[in-house]
């Protein structure tokens, strides 16, 4: 807890606080308030508030609040601005994140910041123990701390109160939840408080809120402010389903303080984000990944930002082979850099090559079919930590073509360890040790963001070749080849393309010759086929993914590569 919020020395209030906190709760059935400072009817509140509803005995003094905080909550809460329209619905508070729930024994405080309301409105708050809210209003206890929470000279008198002025509450035990209310143009000046219109006291706790519209009952809005480690505390004033209610909840201001801090639970609680944009982007910083750069705002990893997907190829397309699905498998991420409208301006690529289990050296790109060459503003590659170089478009394509690798030989682990390992195939082979394969890292950037259906999704069209015959491709299933493709090889012997009805790389049966995958599979043996090792594979093409998606973490023992831990 920061010294700014250390309690100060004032024997009257806490002696004051003694007293109401040891007095008796209200009788049940009948709605009564003590006071904060004094405690019983009338008389004891004309003797410790002034005519306006100020403790006499409340120090003036004005704890410092920033000027930036008090912008943040402009900005946040703007004045006559109904929040479901200005973006702020999801500050709301329900019951649950409108109360302080302490988990440690606390002194608490509370500030009052500003008010923007016609009313005189009275504060307060009431207590309860956590395993037992009050299920009606007979059953609260109130404590009004400010019977008029009127800012200096607006409906209050020039001596308060002031942006700072600050109130102890009290000590509070673990346990114990604390709720606020605020009684709409409540203040009497004879009796402290009165119920000017009956019914019209919101509380933090909902349940207690008289709107007959469930949706419309919370009148609070709590939020966490981690800069200062305080909590922000707003209240909207009027009936929310009347029509004059302008719904901006900021009628009322306050910010709690606890010592410690971490005593109050505050993960159900919304934060007091920072409202500054700098580079005017229409995103806040605080939800900008790039908050200097107005071209870029949100990073997207596919599959997540932490697992990786998996792409699988048999390379000896038009004809099934041996179906292993083992020939060049990559284990990848490809990262979106959006603007604030959504559109991507750069993809960031990372492919690690997971096994190679082929005699045929391949290339490996990514194919974008709604893309020019001319729409790359630039691109560069490089492996490892090696030093990048920069990348192009494929010569003699018509749309953009990146060629992440001519020669998965040149960049393979090889494997001395044993004589019967290829050295130039690696993780297909259980007499073989696995292997760290190298990562091809790419990243491309567009002259213009481009939309989604401009871009595609990921993995967009990725593909690979045999080096030495590069017209002769292997493509996810129903993605188009590029321009270098054999068209005479479709329909030839099992391959079942029909590129009029958009049907590309599958067999006459419907098998694919490459697969991706949202996780990480264990490929199979070299020579073992894909839908021996995996017995729901099948089922899982032929239903189009609807049956047995999660048919790749059920392998065969013994059938893959690395073999799975038994269960």
């Amino acid at each position: 807890m920061k010294s700014l919020y250390h309690a100060p020395a004032r024997p009257a209030v806490l002696a004051a606080v003694c007293a109401a906190t040891l007095a008796a709760a209200a009788p049940a059935g009948a709605v009564q308030y003590r006071f904060l400072f004094g405690n019983g009817g009338p008389a004891a509140f004309q003797a410790n508030y002034d005519g306006q509803g100020i403790p006499k005995k409340m120090d003036l003094t004005q704890q410092p609040v920033r000027a930036e905080l008090m912008d943040r909550i402009n900005l946040t809460l703007p004045e006559r601005k109904d929040v479901r329209v200005s973006g702020a619905t999801a500050l709301i508070a329900d019951s649950e994140s409108s109360t302080l729930n302490l988990l440690k024994d606390a002194d608490i405080w509370v500030t009052f910041l500003h008010e923007g309301a016609g009313y005189r409105n009275a504060f307060g708050f009431y207590q309860y123990p956590a395993a037992g809210p009050p299920s009606d209003r007979d059953a609260v206890d109130y404590v009004v701390v400010w019977p008029n929470a009127s800012y200096s000279t607006s409906g209050g008198n020039a001596r308060g109160l002031k942006t700072g002025q600050q109130v102890f509450l009290g000590r509070f035990t673990a346990g114990t939840k604390i709720g606020f209310f605020l009684m709409a143009d409540g203040f009497d000046g004879t009796n402290g408080v009165f119920e000017r219109y009956p019914g019209w006291v919101w509380h933090s706790l909902q349940n207690l809120n008289m709107e007959t519209d469930p949706l419309l009952r919370p009148h609070v809005i709590m939020l966490r402010d981690e800069t200062n480690q305080q909590l922000i505390l707003g209240f909207e004033d009027i009936n929310r389903q009347s029509t004059g209610c302008d719904q901006d909840f900021n009628d009322v201001l306050f910010s709690i303080q606890a010592n410690p801090y971490e005593a109050i639970a505050t993960e159900k609680i919304g934060e007091l984000v920072d409202p500054n944009d700098s580079d005017k982007d229409g995103v806040m910083n605080s939800d900008d990944d790039y908050p200097q750069d107005p071209l870029r705002a949100l990073r997207v990893t596919y599959p997540s930002d932490k697992t990786r997907a998996q792409l699988a190829f048999e390379d000896l397309w038009p004809m099934e082979g041996d179906y292993d699905m083992n020939d060049l498998v990559f284990a990848y991420t490809l990262t979106e850099v959006r603007d604030a409208a959504g559109n991507i301006k750069d993809v960031e690529g990372n492919f690690q090559v997971k096994a190679r289990g082929s005699a045929y050296s391949h290339g490996f790109g990514i194919n974008f079919p709604k893309l020019l060459p001319a729409d790359l503003e630039s691109a560069a590659l490089w492996v490892d930590g090696q030093p990048s170089v920069p990348l192009v478009s494929e010569p003699g394509q018509h749309g953009l073509t990146l060629v992440l690798l001519d020669d998965s030989k040149k960049i393979a682990n090889s494997n001395p360890g044993s004589r019967t390992c290829y050295t130039v195939k690696f993780n297909a082979d259980r007499n073989c040790p696995e292997v760290k394969g190298p990562t091809i890292h790419f990243r491309a950037t567009f002259k213009n963001a481009l939309t989604r259906e401009t871009l595609g999704s990921a993995p967009y069209n990725p593909f690979i070749y045999i080096t030495g015959d590069r017209l002769r491709e292997t493509h996810l299933a129903d993605h188009p080849p590029t321009d270098k493709y054999k068209g005479w090889l479709f329909g030839w012997g099992q391959e079942g393309s029909d590129p009029a009805i958009g049907r590309f790389y599958k067999t006459k049966g419907g098998l694919p010759w490459a697969i991706n995958l949202p996780l990480e599979w264990q490929q199979p043996l070299e020579k073992r086929p894909v839908n021996a090792c995996y017995p729901a594979f099948v089922s899982w093409v032929n239903s189009s993914g609807a049956e047995d998606a999660d048919w790749y973490r059920h392998p065969v023992a013994g059938c893959v590569f690395p073999d799975p831990a038994p269960q």
